[in-house]
């Protein structure tokens, strides 16, 4: 009787430790919407202390969904070595989780971890081969970070096929194509970029830089006025006025 009377008091505690767990999760959930981190980080923790006690098997869902908004979390509060800890976990638990390479892409992007982060860009669109998201941040990490700008160029120009109507990938596949000396095919992009959204600077900042090389000097003076006066005092802008004076 005392035996079977340990069994349900064991049986009770591991019940109610994995429905705090779960409870810390959710409430975790709830303060990372409000984007209190550091709390949420706390009960993140205690959920994943809690649920790892029990069967991991049993809750290995609830242990990936905790470990991958922990990441989130320390990847919003600057703690990237601690994020990609957890992403890492995430993944090791369960190599289907897309979303996971994604977000561990753009921690290893921020550590300046090019080479890891194209492998886990890579490994998303074996998953979604389709997906806009991907193609743009891979796309601004080879035209920004690793400038591979004809690799960007292809990223950026499936980005833009898959979102025509988005002036911001527009508007830096002009760039790619600029930086790959398509200065034509540029100015056509960086145009249909203008169109969609007038209130852009960047836009008009690398028209700008397009019509510069194209001995249109008249033309890129107005663009970068333009620019500075929708984002005053930038350097750039300031430095490409002053050359075209």
């Amino acid at each position: 009787m005392k035996l079977f009377f340990y069994l349900l008091t064991l049986l009770y505690s591991s019940f109610v430790v994995a429905q705090d767990g779960l409870y810390s999760y959710e409430k975790a959930n709830e303060l990372a919407d409000k984007q209190q981190f550091k709390e949420a980080i706390r009960l993140y923790t205690f959920a994943i202390d809690s649920l790892e006690k029990q069967d991991k098997e049993l809750n290995k869902t609830h242990l990936v969904k905790a470990y991958n908004n922990r990441g989130i979390a320390y990847g919003q509060t600057k703690n990237l070595l601690l994020a990609l800890f957890d992403f890492n976990k995430v993944i090791e638990l369960d190599k289907q989780q897309v979303d996971t390479y994604l977000n561990r892409a753009n921690v290893e992007m921020s550590m300046a971890m090019f080479k890891e982060a194209l492998a886990d860009f890579n490994k998303v669109l074996q998953f979604k081969p389709q997906s806009v998201e991907v193609y743009y941040q891979r796309g601004m990490m080879l035209l920004f970070d690793t400038q591979q700008f004809a690799e960007a160029e292809k990223d950026l120009k499936k980005a833009a096929e898959l979102q025509p109507q988005n002036s911001e990938i527009l508007a830096y596949h002009a760039l790619a194509l600029f930086e790959t000396g398509q200065n034509a095919q540029a100015l056509t992009q960086v145009n249909k970029s203008i169109a969609l959204n007038k209130d852009f600077a960047e836009a008009y900042y690398y028209r700008s830089q397009i019509y510069r090389v194209m001995n249109q000097k008249d033309k890129a003076l107005q663009d970068i006025n333009k620019a500075l006066a929708l984002a005053p005092k930038t350097p750039e802008y300031e430095a490409l006025r002053n050359k075209l004076k």
